[in-house]
């Protein structure tokens, strides 16, 4: 069944929302895709990006519009009021990830399972920039190997390989 595509109008996430790859739409616009609460879309601006979809608050229905955080904004490099094409994907669990960071950051055990434990059930792309949390502080990395490629959904038994600059 071929899904349909959408056109809507980016606007910001909902302040719980920031950092959790998240994209809000409204009900009509997941019936129209075929997709619903929790599954994954794929956002199309100058680049796409993968992100879980939620339903808006009832105040934001019918308005044909997507709100999405900073990182996700980036990784489809759009800016708010412009438009996005969405669809409805299917992805498989990530078996493994790398990531880089510029810093020189090389997690302990702890701050390992803490990072899985942030990072299950987002959905995430070669090329992604994604905030991981060690306890109290987040650090950016961009997304460079993912099995399955191009795009998998995060899970507790993904194993992340951690890549910094040297």
């Amino acid at each position: 069944m071929a899904h349909n595509t959408l056109s809507l109008k980016v606007l910001e996430a909902y302040t719980r929302d920031v950092g959790r790859g998240t994209a809000r739409i409204d009900y009509d616009s997941m019936d129209s895709i075929g997709n619903s609460t929790g599954g994954v879309i794929e956002i199309k601006g100058k680049r796409r990006t993968v992100a879980e979809c939620l339903p808006l608050e009832p105040s934001d229905e019918g308005k044909g519009i997507i709100r999405i955080d900073r990182l996700v904004r980036h990784n489809a490099k759009i800016r708010i009021g412009q438009h996005v094409l969405v669809k409805r994907v299917t992805l498989n669990n990530a078996e493994s990830v790398k990531v880089f960071s510029s810093k020189k950051i090389t997690p302990n055990s702890e701050q390992y399972d803490y990072a899985q434990d942030d990072l299950k059930g987002h959905p995430i792309m070669i090329g992604d920039k994604i905030e991981i949390s060690f306890f109290d502080e987040k650090s950016e990395y961009e997304v460079r190997r993912i099995k399955p490629s191009p795009a998998a959904v995060m899970t507790s038994k993904t194993r992340i390989i951690f890549l910094n600059a040297k």
